[in-house]
């Protein structure tokens, strides 16, 4: 995504979801450090931006798809070449986004976190 889709993403949330509301992105540079994002949220001061920590794996869902795919749906994959391996990688993502709920935190998260209860 570059900033001005990211612009155009705020704008959708201001459509749909009006008021005061509080942006949590990771800390890539095309967030606040846009100048094109900093425009845009110096002229909307209801919207508040906060940060990931530097690496916030259990705190960033899209690390838990990104491990889950490299690491385990693709970790043998053996591709003849990039085109290969982009469609390998096309498909996954396609089969994790229609099939989420099979889809867990990935495996150095179940181990740190064996034996604590998440639901009470």
């Amino acid at each position: 995504m570059l900033a001005p889709e990211g612009v155009d993403f705020l704008r959708h949330l201001h459509r749909h979801l009006p008021g005061p509301r509080t942006i949590i992105w990771d800390r890539s540079t095309l967030h606040d450090k846009s100048l094109v994002v900093r425009v845009y949220l110096a002229e909307h001061p209801e919207i508040v931006t906060e940060k990931f920590p530097g690496y916030a794996q259990d705190l960033n869902p899209d690390e838990f798809v990104w491990s889950y795919i490299k690491y385990g749906r693709l970790a043998n994959l053996g591709a003849e070449n990039t085109n290969v391996l982009f469609d390998h990688w096309i498909d996954t993502l396609v089969d994790v986004r229609e099939n989420r709920p099979l889809m867990g935190p990935p495996r150095s998260t179940r181990q740190r976190n064996r034996g604590r209860n998440f639901c009470s």
